[in-house]
């Protein structure tokens, strides 16, 4: 489509939105353009769009078809699947379980049925938490094939799902060291959350989350199909059919742009929604905060929750999650910093289009602040810089491996003139900046993002999900 008529369009769909979702401000009339422009320059079929402020709606829409075969073009009343943004959900309901005293999040799991569903050979000394599955450092790694093939529309339980291949839940280092992402992990504390209540998964979260919020849209279970747009593949054309996940607390939800929107705004407002208090502000901060790895007992506060992770933009904090369901990807993000969010979702599996999206989205929301200023660098001794350099071994790994120790490239820190840089194979540099004596930054960071430091008698690298142990 030639630009002019593509902006003519552009404008025809801005124009019918509801007046109450629009605003006439240019600079959100160029991001909303610039998006669509994105969405059909890559050929993806639909996006919706939710951008909320103060306890405000400011965008709420929908862009392109939901079916290409039909030709039928996507609605406001559109359902859409977010994929691992359930774990927010799931995060969610567990905080609110110990909040009402029904759940510890630090005690062991043992105590509840789960025979069958893990084995841990730290068991004696190290227990894994519910807090530690939650928070991705359990020690499990992801998924294996036949879990991630299977698809049963019968909606197995899952004390049964996750005792069809128990040797994929080994633990594979020891528990409350550090952070790895692994979808069996949630489901097996999904299995604690339902043993801890005495409902269902699907229950518990209709129960705790779904009705106090008036989610009418949020469901585990399939919504209507007139109301589900296709998915497609990275080609965008190559529909891709629904999926029924083994484990449905790390990815089933569905739901639509009105009850993120609420989602959204309770979050933003630390638990209220209308300024009725619907969590505590403790309930959210409980989701928003690492507790459970060697870098969070250090005193990080940047990384992974309850569901729940932080990343920087423009040196500006957001909380959030992505989300990936055959044929649809997701994001939600939200900033304290003026209290605005968003959720994002295309029904193409394209990664590279959801970034390019997200960047835009982010840079919008944060173009009128000023980041606070990066902490001054912190004097390492020559005793803790000595500790710190030298070469590092990879310890954790996302996926099942047969050999570990194989294939991973070399980690080091050195020294260099008078800085410390980390260098991961054959990349390229990056410096360390010591913000404390175990918490470090990047130099475009405003604040702590990684770990280095010692436990146990050993010393570790924790960033993100990079984890690696020094050498002798």
């Amino acid at each position: 489509m030639p630009l002019k008529s593509l902006l003519l369009v552009l404008t025809f769909g801005l124009a019918c939105l509801p007046a109450g979702l629009r605003s006439d401000g240019s600079a959100l009339n160029t991001l909303l353009e610039d998006l669509d422009f994105l969405r059909l320059g890559n050929n993806v079929a639909a996006m919706g769009l939710v951008m909320v402020r103060d306890d405000r709606v400011v965008v709420l829409e929908t862009r392109g078809l939901a079916d290409r075969e039909t030709n039928q073009p996507i609605t406001d009343n559109a359902i859409f699947r977010i994929g691992s943004i359930s774990k927010m959900f799931t995060g969610l309901a567990a905080a609110e379980l110990q909040a009402r005293g029904v759940l510890d999040l630090e005690q062991a799991v043992r105590k509840f049925n789960l025979g069958g569903t893990y084995s841990n050979s730290w068991q004696a000394t190290h227990p894994i938490t519910t807090a530690q599955l939650l928070e991705h450092s359990a020690g499990l790694t992801d998924m294996i094939k036949a879990e991630w093939d299977y698809s049963d529309p019968r909606q197995l339980p899952l004390s049964k799902t996750l005792r069809l291949y128990p040797q994929a839940r080994r633990v594979q280092w020891q528990p409350g060291l550090h952070h790895s992402y692994s979808n069996a992990s949630i489901g097996l504390a999904g299995l604690v959350l339902e043993q801890a209540s005495d409902y269902s998964y699907e229950e518990l979260l209709e129960k705790l989350v779904f009705a106090p919020l008036k989610l009418q849209d949020t469901s585990v279970l399939p919504p209507p199909a007139d109301r589900l747009p296709t998915g497609y593949d990275t080609d965008g054309r190559t529909a891709l059919p629904y999926w029924h996940q083994i484990f449905r607390p790390f990815a089933a939800i569905n739901t639509s742009l009105q009850d993120m929107s609420v989602f959204l705004r309770m979050l933003i407002a630390r638990g209220k929604f209308a300024d009725t208090p619907v969590f505590s502000p403790a309930t959210i901060g409980r989701v928003e905060t690492p507790t459970t790895t060697v870098a969070a007992r250090a005193g990080l506060r940047y990384g992974y929750g309850l569901g729940n992770y932080s990343w920087l933009r423009r040196g500006i904090l957001f909380h959030g999650h992505g989300g990936d369901a055959d044929g649809y990807l997701s994001k939600l993000g939200y900033t304290r910093a003026n209290n605005s969010g968003y959720f994002l979702v295309i029904t193409a599996f394209q990664n590279r289009t959801l970034r390019e999206m997200q960047v835009l989205i982010e840079n919008y929301l944060v173009h009128q602040l000023t980041a606070r200023a990066a902490p001054g660098p912190y004097h390492l001794s020559d005793t803790l810089k000595k500790d710190i350099v030298g070469n590092y071994a990879q310890v954790s790994w996302r996926f099942p491996r047969t050999d570990p120790g194989d294939n991973f490239p070399g980690f080091r820190i050195f020294e260099g003139d008078g800085n410390l840089y980390s260098q991961h194979g054959s990349r390229k540099p990056q410096q360390l900046i010591a913000v404390s004596g175990q918490l470090f930054r990047r130099p475009a960071d405003n604040r702590a993002t990684l770990f280095i430091g010692e436990e146990g008698g050993a010393v570790y690298f924790q960033e993100d999900t990079a984890n690696f142990r020094k050498l002798p």
